[in-house]
């Protein structure tokens, strides 16, 4: 378009050479690459909207790789693990981005430091790594991968103790009378909504998971799934306990 780009330009050892919006686009060597020439003359990168299609094209030879980020959702942890015992070459990046719990500590209950850190606590990340992650990512104890520079300097995660956050709470007032499944304190039950991107198999997921694990510690958490766009902007302007 006149005020877009025209046509693709670069340095690199590819050149476009053919593209369809939305099915496809070819490469091709760049004859004046500065640099050392591809072994390979050219490749065509395919556009797959569903999962289903994209696996079927690798099974039938006509993909010869299929590149997916998990939060795209194009193969589910069982295709994956499907294609790998199948004999397919497999390979995971190392950690690029991180799942982060946000509690809004402007807010109750996250305004009380015991209980930030008892739900910390009781959340037990190896098990929603191989439960809703199939083990296919790393547990994160800090907000940026130790891989990631100048972020490997020593920070030590919370363990999972479900006695010590219980402990946290009890000493913070937070009581669980005889019969109840839930703390109060002054009047007030212990507990928290989450909302989450109910289009986000993950999100629902951990949602579910959460819930059944703070109940433990006789935290109520109330789950919400709601539309994604709706679910950013809570985020933003910060009207939320827990996403």
């Amino acid at each position: 378009s006149m005020n877009g780009i025209k046509a693709p330009i670069g340095t690199g050892p590819w050149m476009l050479k053919d593209y369809a919006e939305n099915q496809y686009a070819t490469f091709v060597r760049n004859p004046n690459y500065w640099g050392e020439k591809p072994s390979i003359a050219g490749f065509t990168i395919k556009i797959y909207t569903d999962g289903q299609s994209a696996v079927s094209a690798l099974e039938a030879g006509q993909a010869d790789m299929i590149y997916d980020m998990y939060e795209s959702q194009l193969m589910t942890v069982d295709t994956y693990n499907s294609l790998k015992k199948g004999g397919y070459n497999s390979y995971i990046s190392d950690p690029v981005l991180t799942r982060i719990l946000t509690l809004n500590s402007t807010v109750e209950p996250f305004s009380d430091m015991s209980v930030r850190r008892a739900f910390a606590t009781c959340l037990d990340k190896k098990t929603i790594v191989q439960s809703v992650f199939g083990g296919l990512e790393q547990a994160a104890d800090t907000y940026y991968w130790t891989g990631t520079p100048y972020c490997n300097v020593g920070l030590k995660g919370y363990d999972y103790d479900v006695a010590a956050a219980n402990k946290l709470l009890e000493d913070d007032g937070w009581v669980k009378a005889d019969g109840q499944d839930y703390r109060t304190k002054n009047g007030k039950t212990l507990g928290a909504t989450f909302y989450y991107d109910s289009s986000n198999v993950v999100q629902t997921s951990l949602a579910q998971i959460a819930q059944s694990q703070l109940k433990a510690i006789g935290f109520k958490l109330d789950i919400v799934g709601e539309e994604a766009t709706a679910n950013i902007s809570r985020q933003y302007n910060g009207d939320f306990q827990l996403c």
